[in-house]
């Protein structure tokens, strides 16, 4: 079995929310903020290779909101679209091969679940 991390950029959330009550002056030392108290979060897929089978965990924030839904998130550091990046990273690994088994999720929030079907 091979484990492939599949970067598909960062996020900003508000650090207090993350956080919850945990206090600032504990959580600032790994994640510091910014003057807006936003916190930068990595967003990552992760492709499991096993035999003749492709398994894909998490399919990552995709592309089917509007630009006032990822106005919240401040996306930044993906070098294109979650979708290209897969694809392309895949590809590089399997030849033209990219047939994913369905997709398993860790959760059901946005950042895991908006990009079914991406691949």
């Amino acid at each position: 079995m091979k484990l492939h991390v599949i970067p598909t950029g960062f996020f900003k959330l508000d650090g207090g929310a993350m956080f919850g009550v945990v206090p600032k002056t504990i959580w600032q030392r790994t994640n510091p903020a910014d003057e807006n108290n936003l916190c930068t979060w990595a967003m990552r897929c992760l492709l499991v290779e096993e035999a003749n089978r492709l398994i894909l965990i998490d399919t990552g924030i995709g592309d089917k909101q509007d630009e006032k839904f990822f106005s919240h998130y401040y996306l930044h550091g993906g070098r294109y679209p979650v979708r290209l990046a897969q694809k392309s990273r895949l590809r590089a690994r399997r030849g033209n091969r990219c047939n994913i088994d369905p997709p398993s999720l860790r959760s059901l929030r946005r950042s895991h679940t908006q990009n079914r079907g991406a691949v």
